[in-house]
């Protein structure tokens, strides 16, 4: 019964993001569209923080993109979640990577740049570990979006809930947050900073079946999704994904 309302409430809220912000997607769809571009047959590829998977379960073409690349390793701190991944099979357990300088053309960090608590030295390794000329693709998001402020001020085990409402996801796979790096101005800077320089960066809102937890709510959500798509109030928006080179 309990899933059968849970799929009438998901069928109503598509209804309504159609209506009030027809056109609205993933920004892990983008995401992934983002880092096809990068990946080919000589790709060396590091996706930090990978978790249990590149993409979100929906999104198709996580195997074969893995299978492109010439080599592909996975780092992530939390072990139980590097082993229920199932498309990168070369995996380090680990926070600090004791690996090779200039070792990869490609680094990947989806969903991890909001848990780093000293973003310049982040980049910094980043930058060692990326041949020249590699590139770094960081998907987080924007400590300016509403969303973010509103998650800062509910107490951690009501947080907890509502993530596993919303997503699915347990205790043991929401990590804590602190958002160091996390405005489009603060994180060009610190990549600046650190050897890179900005080759794109998009701000996107994402379509979530999560926004049923805001209840009436949600109609001003996704009107605010509207009128976010003004250029002038881009950096609002609730994603950042942003491609840096190295030099």
């Amino acid at each position: 019964m309990i899933q059968a309302m849970n799929s009438q409430l998901e069928q109503a809220y598509w209804s309504l993001e159609k209506r009030l912000a027809p056109g609205l997607r993933s920004a892990q769809a983008t995401y992934a569209e983002v880092l096809d571009r990068y990946v080919n047959e000589d790709t060396r590829w590091l996706d930090i923080g990978c978790g249990h998977q590149v993409f979100e379960p929906w999104i198709k073409g996580e195997e074969a993109l893995v299978r492109r690349a010439r080599l592909v390793v996975g780092s992530d701190p939390d072990l139980s979640s590097l082993r229920r991944h199932k498309s990168i099979k070369d995996r380090i357990v680990a926070s600090a990577l004791p690996l090779r300088s200039a070792s990869f053309s490609l680094i990947t960090a989806n969903m991890v740049v909001e848990h780093v608590l000293d973003p310049k030295a982040f980049f910094i390794e980043i930058h060692r570990l990326l041949c020249r000329d590699g590139h770094l693709i960081i998907h987080t998001p924007n400590a300016r979006h509403w969303h973010v402020w509103a998650s800062r001020l509910i107490p951690k085990h009501l947080k907890h809930t509502l993530i596993h409402m919303a997503d699915g996801r347990r205790e043991d796979d929401v990590f804590p947050t602190d958002y160091r790096a996390n405005t489009p101005a603060r994180l060009a800077r610190t990549a600046l900073e650190s050897g890179f320089q900005v080759e794109t960066m998009q701000l996107c809102d994402t379509s979530s079946t999560s926004r049923m937890l805001l209840g009436p709510l949600v109609v001003v959500d996704l009107l605010l999704v509207r009128m976010l798509r003004r250029d002038g109030l881009a950096d609002w928006r609730s994603n950042i994904i942003a491609v840096f080179q190295s030099h």
